[in-house]
This record gives C-alpha cells, sequence and structure tokens, in this order.
C-alpha cells in the first residue's frame, strides 16, 4: 500500500477492547445510516398516505351540504326506472342510454343496506360521495412520473372544482366510471411494464366495468392507454401495446354481446346536444376552469419528447374528437371520467416543469415543501373561486345555460330548484290528478310524490310509453317557470289558472 493511499484511511487506536480502527467505526456509522434510512423511509412513507388523503379529506368537506340537494330527472329515473328491479332485468333494460348498467346494479345493492331514519335521497347521493374520496385518494397515489406531490396538488384543484362536486354527489355512474377508468389504468401499467397477468386481468376487468358504467367511458380508457405511452427504445414489447388498445374492446363487446340489440336502439335515439360545437366548447371550458390554476404547469411539455406530448394533447382532443364524428353530439357530462385522466398528465407536466425551474433557480423560495404548500393553497384557493354561485353562474351561459349546462349551474344546481316542496304542495292541496310538463322534470317531482304516498297512477306526463292528449277541469298542471300557461292552455284546450309559485315549478288549477 503506498503512503498516499495510507494517508486517506483513518489512524487506527487502541482502547481497552483492542483494536479498534476502520472496522468498528463503519460499523457504528452503518447501524446509524441504517436507522436514519428507516426513519426517513418511513417518515415518507406516512407522508405520502396522509397527503394523499388531503384532497379527499376536502373533498368531503366541500361535497357534504351538496349531499341535501333534490334528485333531478335523470337521478330519479335512474332510481325509479333501474335500480329498484332485481339484477339481471337491470342489465336486460336498456331501452335508454340512462341506464348507467354497472351503477344501478350497484345501487340495487346499496338501497338494501337503507338505515332505518335515514333520507332515500341523502342515502343514494352518498354512495357516490364515498366513491369520489376513493377516486381521489387513489388518484394522489398514482405516481406515473409525476414525483409525490403533483398529484396531491392536482387532487387539490379537482376536490374543489364544481364538476367534481356535481358528480361526486350526483345518483349517477359518472364518478363510478371515473374510479373504474382509474383500475384500469393501473392494471395496464403493470401489464404494459411489468407483464404482469394479474396486472392484464385487472386491466380487462375495469375496462368490461368501466363500460358497462357507460359506453362513452371508451375515450377515458383510451386517455388511460395515452397517459402510458412509451418513451423511444423503452423496450415495451408491441403485443403489450396492441393488447392495450385492444383489451377494452374486446371487454366492452363482451359486455354489451349479449344485449346488443338493445344497445344499437338505444344508440339510434339520437339523444344529445343539438348543437356539437357548443358541447365541443362545454367540455373545453370545463377542463380549462377545472384545472387553471396549473396552465404555467404546461411550459413543461416544451421539454417533453414528441410522442409524449401528442399523447398529452390527445387526452384533451378524444371529447372533441367524438364532436366530431358522432351524428349527435353526446352530453358534456358523459366525459367526466376523463377529466382525472387529464389530471395525472397535467401533474407529470407540473413535475417535470418543477424540477427544470429548480435546476435553473437554486434558491430557498423554491424548496420542494415550500412550493408545492404555496401550489396547494393555490388550487384550493382556485378551485374555491371557480365554485362560487357568481362564478358559477357567469361560466354557465357559456356551457349551455341553465338548461343545458352539465357542471356549473344547471337548472338542478340552482337553489329554487326543490321538487320535494313541489311534491308536498300537491300532496296536500291536490285531491285529483296531476299533469307534470316534460320541461318541468317530472321524474324528480314523482319521486318525491310516491315518497310521500301519493298514488302513482295520480301523476301523468308524456314519456314513451304514454302520451297525455287531455286535460280536465279540476286537475293541477305543473309547468316549470318559463313556460307559457296560455299555449299549454290552448293545446289541451282548457284554461290554466295560477294557484302557487314555487320558484323552478309554478302549479295551475285546470278550468
Amino acid at each position: 500500500m503506498t503512503k498516499k493511499a495510507e494517508s486517506l484511511l483513518p489512524p487506527l487506536e487502541f482502547g481497552r477492547n483492542g483494536l479498534s480502527g476502520v472496522a468498528g467505526i463503519s460499523a457504528v456509522k452503518m447501524k446509524e445510516s441504517d436507522s436514519n434510512n428507516r426513519s426517513r423511509a418511513v417518515g415518507r412513507l406516512a407522508s405520502g398516505r396522509w397527503t394523499a388523503m388531503i384532497p379527499a379529506a376536502v373533498f368531503a368537506g366541500l361535497a357534504f351540504p351538496w349531499l341535501w340537494r333534490d334528485l333531478w330527472f335523470d337521478e330519479a329515473l335512474t332510481v325509479m326506472n333501474f335500480a329498484v328491479f332485481p339484477p339481471l332485468e337491470i342489465y336486460r333494460n336498456y331501452a335508454i342510454p340512462n341506464n348507467h348498467i354497472v351503477y344501478s346494479l350497484v345501487l340495487h345493492f346499496w338501497l338494501d343496506l337503507l338505515p332505518s331514519g335515514w333520507p332515500v335521497d341523502v342515502w343514494i347521493r352518498l354512495f357516490s360521495m364515498i366513491t369520489g374520496i376513493a377516486v381521489l385518494a387513489v388518484f394522489c397515489r398514482m405516481r406515473i412520473g409525476a414525483g409525490r406531490w403533483w398529484p396531491v396538488v392536482i387532487g387539490l384543484a379537482l376536490a374543489a372544482a364544481p364538476p367534481v362536486l356535481t358528480y361526486g354527489t350526483a345518483a349517477r355512474g359518472y364518478m363510478l366510471g371515473a374510479g373504474l377508468v382509474l383500475a384500469a389504468l393501473a392494471g395496464l401499467r403493470r401489464g404494459l411494464y411489468c407483464g404482469s397477468l394479474t396486472g392484464w386481468l385487472v386491466y380487462a376487468a375495469g375496462s368490461a366495468l368501466a363500460l358497462g358504467a357507460a359506453p362513452t367511458n371508451l375515450a377515458a380508457l383510451a386517455g388511460a392507454a395515452l397517459l402510458l405511452v412509451p418513451r423511444r427504445r423503452s423496450g415495451v414489447r408491441w403485443s403489450r401495446l396492441a393488447a392495450a388498445g385492444l383489451i377494452p374492446l374486446l371487454a366492452g363487446a363482451a359486455f354489451y354481446l349479449p344485449i346488443g340489440d338493445r344497445l344499437l336502439a338505444a344508440s339510434r335515439l339520437g339523444e344529445g346536444w343539438p348543437d356539437p360545437a357548443a358541447a365541443a366548447a362545454a367540455w373545453s371550458l370545463t377542463a380549462l376552469i377545472s384545472l387553471a390554476v396549473f396552465l404555467p404547469a404546461a411550459l413543461g411539455i416544451f421539454r417533453f419528447d414528441r410522442r409524449r406530448l401528442a399523447a398529452h394533447l390527445l387526452i384533451w382532443l378524444l371529447p372533441l374528437v367524438a364532436y366530431a364524428l358522432l351524428p349527435t353530439a353526446p352530453f358534456p357530462r358523459v366525459f367526466f371520467p376523463c377529466l382525472p385522466v387529464l389530471g395525472l398528465a397535467l401533474a407529470r407536466e407540473g413535475f417535470r416543469w418543477g424540477a427544470s425551474l429548480r435546476r435553473r433557480c437554486r434558491t430557498g423560495l423554491l424548496r420542494r415543501s415550500r412550493t408545492m404548500l404555496l401550489w396547494g393553497l393555490t388550487a384550493t384557493a382556485a378551485g374555491l373561486i371557480s365554485g362560487s354561485v357568481a362564478v358559477r353562474s357567469w361560466v354557465s351561459p357559456f356551457c349551455g345555460g341553465a338548461y343545458g349546462d352539465d357542471f356549473f349551474s344547471g337548472y338542478y344546481l340552482q337553489p329554487d330548484f326543490t321538487p320535494s316542496a313541489t311534491a308536498g304542495q300537491l300532496v296536500n292541496t291536490a285531491p285529483g290528478p296531476v299533469y307534470l310538463s316534460f320541461n318541468a322534470d317530472p321524474w324528480a317531482v314523482s319521486f318525491y310524490a310516491r315518497l310521500m304516498g301519493m298514488e302513482p297512477e295520480r301523476l301523468v306526463f308524456n314519456s314513451p310509453r304514454v302520451r297525455v292528449t287531455r286535460l280536465t277541469r279540476g286537475w293541477r298542471a305543473v309547468l316549470r317557470r318559463d313556460e307559457d300557461p296560455e299555449a299549454v292552455g290552448r293545446s289541451f284546450q282548457c284554461r290554466l289558472i295560477p294557484e302557487s309559485d314555487l320558484g323552478f315549478h309554478r302549479i295551475y288549477r285546470v278550468e
């Protein structure tokens, strides 16, 4: 050994226990290092687990008051026409696309667990809220190239966004669909990069159930696959890439093949928006406002390779492609499950942008903890501002207005929409039959009237099975506030006399 090498070693020491030198010192240091590493690992694990729950807790706190909203048209229709029937009949009953089959099946069993004394509508909404809490918790743990903190920050923005609060407490399958898409994404990640058979099975099951909740969830599943587009020279086999694209199609076909004739008939109904451009604008504006606070993070895309950049842009464009190709524009709400996938893509962009910024600016102000705290507070504040009544009322006209807006301030989100109060008025003051106009949301009024004990045959309204052609003297008529009672009276050859003004609804006596 050279003198230079000897000079680099620590000196030997003689003590009561004999020679202690490099080996003894190294053992002590290794023990200290192992202890420190274990404590850091436990701290990181606990921190990751608890920080992932912060957006879920914010969502739970903000969504809790939304549980007491009255059910609206599609929600009441889901309960009364689908969820109350036996499971096999729920599966076969696909007369209209309003039946989110998987959600209706889950809701069927959820209703069996109704506790004594609970309001039925609150209990129905509670399932979606629990699902929303789980979705946000899982979202924040999905670190797909986005680090530990950015999904949490994006999750805070989503937790306070009006669309998430709306469909996180809705008696519909949109939030459940979002959760199933995230489950499919987790399985695809393991299958695509690890070749895990369990991952592929989870991907197939998640895809089948997500498409069973709504066939339009194919757009969200395509976005999930785009999120995992591999880099160049990643070594991912082409067979796995082909499987990622084919499995959702095969899973959806397997789910709907036994009821294929009903699916085709429902698709021919042409339900949707009459103006595809307006529907596309509504989706774009929703995605922009829900995640607007993170637009600076999009600067990170200029550091991406072209393949990743194109994939992330396609996630946002997929609904727009649907609007361009389909003969009838789908309701913007059907693409709600795309929001979490888009959020994960933006979290990845924010992570890369933040890493680049930290490399360029070595100041204490850009320490990760301070930066993430600032982003988190900004995200929550932005969500609260976007969820305020003033902002939602201002945005709503750009998304179709009160009777077309799916996300911000639709008629069923307005405080004067109280079909339960209308039903109570009818039960107490209307001894005879009641006509409900289609624009007055007849299913919601009918739901609450039946809960209050009104006989179903006393409520009449136009539907595919029943056509009302005449109103008789002594009946009551319920119209929407902006409907012309004189025009309605002329169509039925009668006169409508105002009786009660209940905000969204007007009750008239037929003469």
